[in-house]
């Protein structure tokens, strides 16, 4: 019988790094297990084989793959267990990856004690930056807004997916360009034992949302979906907000810009919140360049 071989977590990490550039740059466990398999086009058998009665050994070595990443300063990971690129995640090679990876080892072997100050304090190790902080006094929505509209259509597309992820949604995908057909993702939520796909619309828009444009964004999730999500960095107009509760249709929920900003303030994502007496909130600018 031949024997049956599970890759390593060490040969599992170009796969996984791979997985999440192509996921759009954050991605949660379940997402980058699916891709992983879908990229490396492992047999049945691998797939099916199980470390323990809750996860297969494929999962339990992603995790260890994940980990790994995480150490040379490839992804870093949020605690709704989404990971995300860094810098150095979404450009260094797979041979830089590896020797990343070796030296970190041969570090630890010569001190563990010094490895772990050299992760902790110094930064050039693994070649991180330092996050440049834009502080701002009250109107640090307004600074996030500008912000946020500098950047690209599709970059507004892959931080609303990486927002939804966040958020709590699983499978969150793009359409492709020209082919949305009027959405440009889906994503399924997850409540309990319950589940529901929505299809969002995220535009990047300096006006109001009109109700035409709403009505357009219905007439595509028509026969699709029963959920629907609207997010946009301008305001809806009062007939849009009208229109996207309209009896016989699908209802859609509204996020505009203020909305968003709350949002991510809440997720913790492109803000650094300071507490001194009272809440301060600095923008920060560096978190938007990967989305340029």
């Amino acid at each position: 019988m031949t024997e049956l071989i599970i890759p390593t977590p060490d040969k599992l990490m170009w796969p996984t790094l791979k997985a999440i550039r192509e996921l759009g740059g954050s991605a949660r466990n379940s997402e980058i297990e699916v891709k992983v398999i879908e990229i490396e086009k492992y047999s049945d058998e691998v797939i099916a084989s199980m470390h323990n009665e809750r996860q297969s050994r494929i999962q339990y070595r992603l995790a260890w793959a994940r980990t790994q990443l995480k150490t040379i300063g490839a992804v870093e990971s949020r605690e709704t267990t989404v990971w995300v690129l860094t810098d150095i995640g979404q450009s260094i090679s797979e041979s830089n990856m590896y020797e990343a990876l070796k030296n970190l080892r041969k570090r630890d072997a010569e001190s563990k004690s010094r490895a772990k100050a050299d992760l902790v304090v110094g930064e050039e190790v693994v070649g991180l930056s330092n996050n440049e902080v834009a502080a701002v006094g009250e109107p640090w929505i307004d600074e996030m807004l500008e912000v946020i509209k500098k950047i690209t259509p599709n970059g507004f597309e892959r931080l609303c997916q990486r927002i939804l992820r966040e958020a709590g949604f699983e499978n969150v995908e793009l359409t492709k360009g020209s082919n949305d057909k009027g959405i440009d993702g889906t994503g399924t939520m997850r409540m309990g034992i319950l589940s529901w796909e929505v299809m969002f619309q995220c535009k990047r828009y300096e006006d109001k949302v009109s109700s035409p444009q709403m009505r357009d964004f219905k007439g595509a999730m028509a026969g699709r979906s029963e959920k629907g999500l609207f997010m946009t960095t301008g305001k809806f107009s009062k007939e849009a907000e009208i229109e996207s509760k309209r009896d016989g249709t699908p209802p859609i929920d509204l996020y505009d810009g203020e909305d968003l900003c709350r949002l991510m303030k809440r997720l913790g994502l492109g803000v650094n919140v300071v507490k001194v007496v009272s809440e301060e909130i600095e923008v920060q600018g560096d978190f938007f360049n990967n989305y340029k």
